[in-house]
């Protein structure tokens, strides 16, 4: 064993220049048209997605190869880049090709296989990350990936270990789309249950034992709720704009409850076929029953507080799926909170998206 690196007996560290030929490619003269819609791909970095790349973006003429930088490397050579927000990614020639001075082209030496270095290379990525230089867009050079330390096994054990990874990765590929299709399925079932539930069915054994309160006689209870709870709100809107007016009318008149819209009834030929509701249940529009209300945009001029108030301003963006994402909360300050406070919901309120994510429900 390599007692200093812990590497199985054989082993070796080597730097990559001494395994491997690397060099660059080059941009010809963009300004000569005499250089490009040629017959030789060009290959740039952002072509580079870890795949093998048989065709280009840009082709380029043998005239831009013999005046500029840019030179055709073989098929089978492994490519990395060098530059900008895809440093680091690799890819395979599966032509023959040239590239741009941002992707380096590698090659290794004495038979060893180049997937065993495309491999190491995905597993050093955050190191070379690290040795990254420059300014707005830092860039790994030549030089810097030249020096990269490799660990090296005898090319019959590279050949075992590159069979090894690509049998595990297929592994776990297929373990990815069962549970992709196991989620599927899951929604599936999810969906199903749901539609059993709002339809009567779950409950189908527990109403044979039990006497629950008819559905027409509910709907009379919350019909009297809501009418006596509008009538207190324009009671107390009453006494506010008595205290309102009595204080010289300062600040704005409170505003009216908005007048209770009529309950309303279902008509049965307008019940979905599909919905297979139990004989003793009822189906009545939602507004009979809670009260449903829409958000407000900021009003003209408001900007979120700079710091976190007692008052959270709910985006759609800041739906979840059954939650709301709360690291991600806006704040109002108590001056724009009075402003819209017509539109403040409360704790343990039902909200559902009726834009972007159309859907998004949650409590």
């Amino acid at each position: 064993m390599n007692q200093e690196l812990n590497l199985p007996i054989g082993w070796e560290t080597v730097r990559l220049e001494q395994i491997s030929l690397t060099s660059s490619g080059g941009t010809p003269n963009r300004k000569n048209s005499s250089y490009y819609n040629g017959d030789i791909p060009w290959v740039k970095s952002g072509e580079l997605k870890y795949g093998v790349i048989t065709k280009t973006e840009e082709y380029i003429t043998k005239t831009a190869i013999e005046n500029s930088s840019a030179k055709i490397v073989p098929k089978g050579t492994l490519l990395i880049a060098l530059y900008g927000a895809t440093v680091g990614r690799l890819a395979f020639l599966g032509i023959e090709a040239a590239t741009n001075q941002a992707v380096a082209s590698i090659m290794c030496f004495a038979g060893m296989p180049n997937k065993y270095l495309f491999y190491f290379l995905i597993n050093r990525k955050e190191e070379l990350l690290q040795k990254r230089i420059g300014g707005a867009q830092p860039n790994i050079s030549q030089t810097i990936l030249k020096d990269l330390e490799v660990n090296l096994p005898p090319v019959e054990e590279q050949h075992r270990i590159v069979a090894k990874i690509e049998e595990l990765f297929s592994e776990l590929d297929n373990g990815v789309e069962n549970l992709k299709l196991a989620q599927n399925q899951l929604k599936v079932y999810r969906q199903a249950l749901l539609k059993h539930a709002f339809e009567g069915k779950l409950t189908e054994e527990w109403r044979k034992e039990n006497s629950p309160e008819s559905a027409e006689k509910l709907l009379e209870r919350i019909k009297v709720e809501r009418q006596a709870r509008y009538e207190q709100e324009l009671k107390d809107w009453k006494e506010a704009v008595k205290k309102w007016e009595k204080e010289g009318k300062k600040g704005k008149k409170p505003i009216k409850p908005r007048k209770l819209k009529p309950f309303q009834q279902t008509q049965p030929d307008k019940i979905p076929k599909n919905w297979n509701i139990t004989s003793d249940w009822l189906i009545t529009p939602i507004g009979n029953i809670a009260n449903v209300k829409g958000g407000k945009r900021l009003p003209k001029g408001a900007k979120y507080s700079e710091q976190k108030t007692s008052h959270p301003y709910l985006r759609v963006t800041d739906f979840g799926e059954f939650e709301i994402k709360k690291e991600q909360l806006e704040y109002l300050s108590n001056e724009t909170h009075k402003k819209i406070s017509r539109y403040v919901i409360s704790k343990d309120d039902a909200y559902i998206s009726i834009a972007g994510s159309i859907g998004l429900t949650g409590v």
